[in-house]
């Protein structure tokens, strides 16, 4: 399965290019196949009700389907950013915005989620942020209530300071050129089946200025671009290990896949501050 890609922007969507982008959040009724026990709740109405709360959305993207019957039911995903002046300097530390991140499908197998993002403007990378420093927050269909939205808007700007706070930490925190190497060889196994293949030196490698630096944010923020964003060159080899050519990784456009791999560099950004502050306690709640 393929995934329609976009470029993220830095101002909120209308809702007309929210619907060009991912056209299933707007969805009607959800897949035929399901019962009549399922409660369809389309996804533009959890937006709606983000809305009224100052989170709109920034950025969005859904699934590709070939097949006829699954188009306007498949996995999607919206970035919302706070535009709220009076809690935008919580949710703000230098470059980087908190965000939330909701995912939803309407093919029954997808309760609509919640997870806490980061949104770094430098390079327009958006991060999401593990469990270990914000609960993951999952809305059952069949349950749903606007009240509970709301109630997610709020503890993510009660929580906000907290992941700030950790980014504020990752930036005060110097690697030397080993570590650096530590964490992008740690790194690797996350997203490649034939980690060995890649030159950990490209893992690191800066696409921009803004990114050259020894501290903990910046060497955590160039892996993760070079892992999810892809394009990074390397020599493939056969099972003999005999060189066969040049390739270059690909983008991680799967919805759950960029989720799950973002969360586990988080983790591992979290894993190497504690090991350089001794300080066991840099993510816990």
């Amino acid at each position: 399965m393929s995934y329609m890609s976009t470029s993220t922007i830095n101002q909120a969507l209308t809702m007309s290019k929210l619907n060009q982008l991912a056209p299933s959040i707007f969805s009607s009724e959800a897949k035929q196949t399901l019962t009549s026990k399922y409660n369809f709740i389309p996804t533009v109405q959890v937006v709606k009700e983000m809305e009224k709360e100052g989170w709109l959305p920034v950025k969005a993207i859904e699934s590709r389907t070939n097949k006829e019957e699954n188009q306007g039911f498949q996995k999607h995903m919206v970035r919302f950013r706070n535009f709220n002046e009076q809690v935008q300097n919580e949710l703000m530390v230098g470059d980087t915005f908190v965000e939330l991140v909701l995912t939803n499908s309407h093919n029954g197998l997808s309760s609509f989620v919640f997870n806490c993002g980061l949104f770094r403007l430098a390079c327009s990378n958006g991060m999401v942020v593990s469990e270990s420093s914000f609960d993951t927050a999952r809305i059952r269909h069949n349950s749903y209530e606007a009240t509970q939205v709301i109630d997610i808007c709020g503890e993510t700007v009660k929580k906000a300071p907290m992941i700030t706070g950790t980014v504020e930490k990752m930036k005060s925190i110097e690697l030397s050129p080993m570590e650096q190497l530590i964490f992008a060889n740690a790194a690797k196994p996350l997203r490649f089946d034939k980690p060995n293949e890649i030159d950990t030196e490209r893992i690191l490698s800066a696409k921009r200025q803004a990114d050259k630096g020894d501290d903990l944010w910046k060497v955590y923020n160039r892996t993760q671009e070079n892992l999810l964003k892809g394009n990074v060159r390397y020599d493939r080899h056969d099972a003999q290990g005999r060189y066969t050519g040049r390739g270059h990784t690909q983008e991680v456009k799967a919805i759950d896949k960029n989720v799950k791999l973002n969360q586990a560099l988080w983790t591992l950004a979290e894993e190497m501050a504690k090991l350089k502050t001794g300080n066991s306690t840099i993510a816990a709640r």
